[in-house]
């Protein structure tokens, strides 16, 4: 009998929920931890999964299920497969978080969800966060204090239909640690609540070795002792990232629905706030918002957002499947449409139309002279 063999029914079930092996990806070394609850009747909702995709871009997720049965478990495999499959089909964090709601809410289970999704540049140390109920992602960072990514939150899936999540996105310096985690981190014998819990999980983190994935995953699981009163996931990752990179790129796949322009403002806005100052900040994301909502009047096909800093300068590209190239056009006083591109062109240093190389559509783009100060 081997060791698989001799493990309780209910948790060779719960393992089987979980990605056999995690996969390599380039800059940003993994390492996950699976603690199983006390109870050995119990099978949890707790799970994790890695989406590789290309371009060296990374999904990191992890979820609970409420509840401790089979039908907890067939939710976690149902909501793990459908947020693993809107993932590689291109669909940006807030997007992949509201589909999986959709879907889950058709299953008609009655039961809540939480996730955590974490979309990383591992190169360029993006980190965007939406999290759905979910316990906030940990980060830890060479010489700085380690804090929580909460500045994106909203309900769990199930709730309602029709629920947008926000996204967060951060910039990380070389060597940052994430670390995602499920709520049985938090509970010392059951008897501390969702704020306590956190504040234990940073003073650890303060006192204990965090240096790398491993390290980070054994000072947190520290945290919990047999027998445990729930069931915990740990997703761990390093951006070692490349120090001579030129500055922070944000690439993003979005729906052409009305609500991705304002999902792209809030891209720029949380990709470039630390970096620039506050008007070419506000231009910036408003002159980004015109094109995007001109796309979105130009197809119903995906759009392809692509925010660059490098060399003092902000380059913003859209890029749509409509060979229409965009004309300026007079205005009258009474108008409600129309003025974007005249926006653009009074704000932009630069901006221009690409057609795309193989035929395929094309890229409005503008650029930004970012203040030396």
């Amino acid at each position: 009998m081997d060791e698989l063999d001799a493990q309780p029914v209910q948790l060779q079930l719960q393992r089987a929920l979980l990605p056999a092996r995690l996969p390599e990806v380039e800059g940003l070394p993994l390492t996950a931890r699976y603690l199983p609850a006390g109870e050995p009747d119990r099978i949890g909702g707790d799970w994790y999964d890695v989406v590789p995709m290309d371009g060296g871009v990374v999904a990191l997720v992890v979820g609970d299920v409420a509840g401790a049965d089979l039908a907890a478990a067939a939710l976690t495999a149902q909501l793990r497969g459908a947020v693993r499959a809107y993932t590689l089909e291109g669909y940006s964090p807030t997007a992949v978080v509201t589909r999986a709601n959709e879907f889950h809410l058709g299953l008609d289970t009655g039961r809540l969800a939480t996730v955590a999704y974490a979309l990383v540049h591992p190169i360029e140390r993006i980190i965007t966060v939406v999290r759905a109920g979910h316990v906030p992602p940990l980060l830890t960072a060479p010489d700085q204090d380690p804090c929580l990514l909460d500045s994106a939150g909203g309900p769990p899936l199930g709730v309602r239909a029709g629920e947008l999540w926000r996204e967060a996105t951060t910039h990380v310096v070389p060597g940052s640690v994430l670390a995602l985690f499920t709520d049985g981190l938090l509970r010392d014998g059951g008897q501390l609540g969702t704020e306590a819990g956190l504040r234990r999980v940073l003073d650890a983190v303060r006192g204990g070795p965090v240096g790398s994935p491993d390290e980070l995953a054994d000072t947190l699981t520290g945290l919990v002792h047999a027998p445990a009163p729930d069931d915990t996931v740990l997703l761990v990752g390093q951006l070692v990232g490349d120090r001579a990179a030129a500055g922070p790129t944000l690439r993003r796949t979005l729906p052409a629905t009305a609500e991705s322009a304002s999902v792209a403002r809030w891209l720029v806005t949380d990709l470039l706030r630390d970096l620039v100052d506050e008007d070419t900040l506000d231009t910036a994301a408003l002159l980004t918002t015109e094109l995007v909502s001109n796309a979105i009047r130009q197809t119903r096909e995906e759009l392809a957002l692509t925010v660059r800093l490098a060399a003092g300068r902000i380059r913003v590209g859209v890029a749509d499947s409509s060979h229409r190239r965009p004309q300026l056009v007079q205005v009258g006083s009474r108008d409600t449409s129309g003025r974007g591109l005249h926006l653009v062109e009074a704000m932009a240093d630069r901006w221009g139309v690409e057609p795309d190389g193989r035929g395929l559509g094309k890229t409005v783009w503008f650029e930004l002279d970012v203040p030396a100060s």
